[in-house]
Parts: structure tokens; sequence; C-alpha cells
């Protein structure tokens, strides 16, 4: 029974070092910068849909973008309200 959990425990240890290599990867050839550049696109070229404005906010903010995501999370918020008024739920 040891023997499996050692196994697992390594399985565990190796998949989440994986994943951590998987994800430096991604981010060194998709800086944030850029990612937040093509969000930005999409939010304004689909300016009543508050998914774009709501997963700009959380790219700005982990590139420490405060007051550009305070900006586009009033947007989103102001889209979200929009809609429910108008008995739309957004997604």
């Amino acid at each position: 029974m040891n023997s499996i959990r050692a196994r697992l425990l390594l399985w565990l240890l190796s998949t989440l070092a994986l994943a951590g290599a998987i994800g430096a990867k991604i981010q060194e050839l998709y800086p944030r910068a850029q990612v937040a550049i093509e969000i930005e696109k999409l939010a304004r070229a689909y300016p009543a849909d508050p998914q774009y404005p709501k997963n700009l906010v959380l790219c700005l903010r982990r590139s420490g973008d405060e007051a550009a995501a305070e900006r586009w999370q009033r947007r989103a918020d102001s889209l979200v309200s929009v809609l429910e008024q108008a008995g739309i739920r957004p997604r």
C-alpha cells in the first residue's frame, strides 16, 4: 500500500512540475501585455459582450495595471447592468 502511495505522490509531483513548466513557457511565448492587447481588441470589436472586458480586467490585474483594470471593470459592470435590466442573463 505504501508503494502505491509513493508512486501516486511521485506522479502528482511530476505532474505539478510539468504544469509549472508549461505555464512558464506559455507566459514566455505569450506575455501578459500581448494577451491584454488581444483581449482589448475583442472587447472593442464586441462592445455589447461583457465577457471580454471581464477577461481583460483579470489580465490587466495580473500584469499590474490596476488603473486600466478599474476602467475596464466599470465598463464590464455597466454592460452587465444594462443586460440584466433588459432581462438578459450575461455569461
